[in-house]
C-alpha cells in the first residue's frame, strides 16, 4: 500500500471515530434529562447512574441511625448526616445504592411534636422526635424518640385542711403536672382553671363544677375528679372527723294549736324546729318527722301547760293554755275536739251501753251504732248527739281507733286499708287507697298526726290480742 492510500485510511479512521464519540455523547446526554438522571452515592464513594426508570419515592434505612435518645439528649447535624437514603423506582427498592443528607436537593430536620426544629434539637418531656427528609418531590418521617403521656401526678399539698358550710373554691391549690413514661413533668403546673383541665366536686348528691361548687354540710365527704386528657383520677377532698350528733333544738314554729279543753289530746300539727349538730352543721325538721315526741300527749289539768319537745336527746319547751269544759257534758275517757266536733279515742268493740256511761251530762244522749254479735256498738262516722230536750246542745263525729272501715270492729280489712294507704305509690288508682277524714284519723292509732307503720302495726297487734 503506498503512501497516499495510508493516509487516506487513517482519515476515514479518524472520521469514524469521531462520529461515534458523537453518538455516544448524544445517547449520554439524552440519558442524563431531570426525569432519567440518577447519580447515586454508592458505598464505595462514587456516583453510578440507572437508566430508564422513574424515581418514585424514598425511604429511610433504619439502620443507619443509631444511638439511645432520652430526654436532655442534644440531637446534632451529625446525626442527620449518618442517615442513609435508598431511593425507590417503580421497579424496585435500591437496597445498594443510597445516598445521604448532604447530596445535592436533599433537605433533613427534626420534627418535634410536628413543629420543624432544624438540625438540632435538644430532647424534652413529652417530645415525639421524628426525622424527616425531603428528596424532589418525596417526604419521608421516622420516629427516633417519643415520650408518651401516660397520666398525671396530682400536688394536693396547696389544698385546705380546714372546712366550713359555704366554704368556696376548694381546689384553687391544686396543682395538675402530666406523667409521661420518662417521669412526671414538674416544670409544668396545669390548675383546675387551665383549658386542658375539667375539675368536679361532689357531696352526697350534689355534684358541679368546682369552680361553682359551695360546701353544704360538714358531716359528708367531699370527692374531687379530675379530667386530663384522656385520663380520670379520683380522691377524697375532705372526710368527716366524726358523725355528728344533735346538741341542741329550738323552735321556729308554733303548733297551729296552743289552747286546749282538758282531756284533749296534744296536737303538733305546724310544728317546726331547728336542730344543731356537733361539727356547727343546722337542719330544719318538720313535726311530721318520725324522730319528734313530746310529753304531756294528753291534758288533765288546766292552767298554763308546759310541753316539751324530745328530738335525738335534745328538749326544747313551749306553753300551751288548757281550759275547763264549760258545757254541761264531760267525757270522762274519750278525746272531745270541739272545733271540729269529734269524739276520738273510743276503742274498737265499745258498747253502747259502755259509751254511754261515760258520758257525764243531763241532757239526753243519742248516739249511732251498728249491730256486731248481737251488740250494738259504737262505728267511726257515726254520730253523738247531745240534745236539752228537743233542742241540740252538741252534734259530735265518733272516731273509733283503728276502726278505718266504719264497721265498728277491727278486722283484716283495717290493717290492708292502712297498708295500702301507707304504700299507696304501689297502685295504679293509687287516690283510692287513701284514707281521708275521719277514717284517716282512726287509723292514727300512735296520735302523731300521720300514718306510718307504727300505725300498721298497732292495728295488726290489736286484731292478734282479740281486741274488737
Amino acid at each position: 500500500m503506498n503512501k497516499k492510500t495510508n493516509n487516506k485510511y487513517i482519515r476515514w479512521l479518524i472520521c469514524s471515530v469521531i462520529l461515534l464519540c458523537g453518538v455516544i455523547g448524544i445517547i449520554t446526554y439524552n440519558n442524563t434529562s431531570n426525569n432519567q438522571k440518577r447519580e447515586l452515592y454508592t458505598k464505595t464513594g462514587q456516583y453510578s447512574a440507572k437508566l430508564n426508570s422513574t424515581l418514585t419515592g424514598i425511604y429511610i434505612d433504619t439502620s443507619s441511625i443509631t444511638g439511645t435518645y432520652s430526654v436532655g439528649y442534644y440531637l446534632t447535624p451529625d446525626i442527620l448526616q449518618n442517615i442513609r437514603i435508598n431511593p425507590e423506582y417503580d421497579y424496585s427498592v435500591e437496597d445498594g445504592i443510597a445516598f445521604g443528607c448532604d447530596y445535592t436537593g436533599v433537605t433533613c430536620e427534626y420534627i418535634v411534636n410536628g413543629v420543624s426544629k432544624g438540625t438540632s434539637h435538644t430532647i424534652q418531656r413529652g417530645d415525639l422526635v421524628q426525622i424527616r427528609v425531603e428528596y424532589q418531590s418525596f417526604e419521608e418521617e421516622i420516629d427516633i424518640f417519643q415520650d408518651e403521656l401516660i397520666g398525671m401526678y396530682l400536688d394536693k399539698s396547696l389544698l385546705p385542711t380546714t372546712f366550713r358550710v359555704n366554704d368556696t373554691n376548694l381546689l384553687d391549690g391544686l396543682l395538675i403536672h402530666p406523667k409521661y413514661s420518662s417521669g412526671i413533668d414538674t416544670n409544668v403546673g396545669l390548675s383546675c382553671s387551665s383549658k386542658e383541665v375539667r375539675c368536679y366536686l361532689r357531696q352526697g348528691t350534689n355534684s358541679e363544677n368546682a369552680a361553682d361548687f359551695e360546701v353544704d354540710n360538714l358531716y359528708e365527704e367531699i370527692v374531687a375528679t379530675v379530667l386530663f386528657d384522656i385520663f380520670k383520677e379520683e380522691f377524697v377532698l375532705y372526710t368527716p372527723e366524726e358523725t355528728p350528733t344533735v346538741n341542741s333544738i329550738t323552735i321556729t314554729n308554733l303548733p297551729t294549736k296552743t289552747t286546749y279543753k282538758i282531756n284533749e289530746n296534744l296536737n303538733l300539727s305546724g310544728l317546726r324546729i331547728k336542730v344543731g349538730y356537733t361539727n356547727g352543721t343546722s337542719a330544719d325538721i318538720d313535726y311530721s318527722n318520725g324522730n319528734i315526741t313530746a310529753t304531756p300527749n294528753r291534758f288533765t289539768t288546766t292552767g298554763t301547760i308546759p310541753v316539751t319537745i324530745y328530738y335525738e336527746g335534745a328538749t326544747t319547751m313551749f306553753n300551751v293554755t288548757v281550759s275547763a269544759q264549760t258545757d254541761n257534758y264531760t267525757f270522762k275517757d274519750y278525746i272531745i275536739d270541739d272545733d271540729k266536733g269529734y269524739v276520738m279515742d273510743i276503742p274498737a268493740g265499745t258498747s253502747l251501753t259502755t259509751y254511754k256511761n261515760n258520758i257525764q251530762t243531763t241532757y239526753t244522749v243519742d248516739v249511732e251504732t251498728k249491730k256486731v254479735n248481737g251488740t250494738d256498738v259504737i262505728y267511726t262516722g257515726g254520730k253523738t248527739t247531745i240534745k236539752n230536750g228537743t233542742t241540740v246542745i252538741a252534734t259530735f263525729t265518733n272516731i273509733v281507733s283503728g276502726d278505718v272501715d266504719g264497721d265498728g270492729e277491727l278486722k283484716m280489712r283495717d290493717y290492708v286499708k292502712v297498708y295500702n294507704h301507707i304504700y299507696k305509690s304501689f297502685f295504679p288508682s293509687s287516690d283510692k287507697n287513701l284514707l281521708t277524714g275521719v277514717y284517716r284519723i282512726a287509723a292514727d292509732m300512735s296520735g302523731d298526726g300521720g300514718i306510718t307503720m307504727v300505725d300498721y302495726v298497732k292495728i295488726y297487734n290489736a286484731i292478734k290480742n282479740g281486741i274488737i
